[in-house]
């Protein structure tokens, strides 16, 4: 028993002062900010205590019953679903050409344009979603724009609806879908491309059946990142989508900071959390399934 006792103790040393002892700190952090919380959510939401007691009780699923009977619930849902998917993509079309211009380019251009694409990042998503509203704005320099031009006879409402949530969360995402791109395309094996064009492939063939299989990891990487982002956002939907055009994280907010309905609240967390994992992972098997190669990793 003794010796049992020693050899455990020893082991147990052995892993606190290993390598494996540098990732205590994160799991701790991890343990107190993110899994307690997430239980506590859960265990709301599946709460028969009344919806305003954070000190929930009981067990019911009927709260989600209600939550998917309802029609505003499915629409925001299907909005928050195609708006994270349509702005995810765009923001993949806009960033590949730019990334391939960082990867191109020289080490002073290389910096310039990081720079560049890290630039809004330096300033709060408050600031950001202003700034949208100011380009966007009845008033704004994108309406006058269109009316010097003479493409509209008066200004155009882009606010609080679908085409402001759009440009604000590809502004919002760029800069996470560039740098996994521009990394991606820096580690090409440019011997493959050069046997390609010389056996007689055009470019748009190149770019087909080698350059975009070889990029899935990054392609992946970004796309994943940005539609989670856009997905679980609240200043930009909150600013630009406002209250009559709710996602599903402004319904959560409406719900718990408004209403202190903390149980139904917690029901629209949890599905958030749901359809972000199943999204992420149906996505992730298909892009598997139809790449011929990877680039490795």
């Amino acid at each position: 028993m003794a010796s049992t006792l020693k050899t455990s103790t020893r082991r147990t040393r052995t892993f606190l002062s290993g390598s494996a002892a540098l990732v205590l700190p994160a799991i701790l952090l991890l343990l107190v900010t993110y899994i307690l919380p997430l239980l506590q959510v859960l265990r709301l939401s599946v709460s028969s205590a009344d919806p305003s007691v954070l000190d929930g009780a009981g067990f019911t699923l009927r709260h989600y019953f209600e939550f998917f009977a309802d029609p505003t619930s499915l629409r925001v849902i299907w909005r928050s679903l195609w708006i994270s998917f349509v702005s995810a993509l765009i923001a993949l079309v806009i960033a590949y050409p730019y990334a391939i211009s960082v990867a191109k380019s020289g080490p002073v251009m290389r910096r310039v344009l990081i720079s560049l694409a890290l630039l809004p990042m330096t300033t709060s998503g408050v600031v950001r979603a202003y700034g949208v509203i100011m380009v966007l704005g009845r008033e704004g320099p994108l309406n006058k724009l269109l009316m010097a031009l003479g493409l509209v006879s008066q200004p155009v409402q882009f606010l609080y609806g679908p085409a402001a949530l759009i440009i604000g969360n590809i502004y919002f995402v760029m800069p996470f879908v560039i740098l996994p791109l521009a990394a991606g395309i820096a580690r090409l094996d440019g011997r493959l491309l050069e046997a390609a064009s010389t056996l007689g492939a055009t470019k748009v063939s190149i770019n087909r059946t080698i350059t975009l299989p070889l990029l899935v990891p990054s392609i992946a990487a970004g796309t994943i990142v940005a539609f989670t982002l856009n997905m679980t956002a609240f200043v930009t939907p909150g600013l630009l989508g406002g209250q009559g055009y709710l996602m599903l994280t402004t319904l959560l907010g409406q719900q718990m900071f408004n209403l202190a309905n903390w149980i139904t609240g917690s029901v629209i967390a949890v599905v958030l959390l749901v359809i972000v994992i199943v999204t992420m992972t149906a996505y992730q098997t298909w892009l598997d399934r139809k790449a011929g190669f990877y680039a490795p990793r």
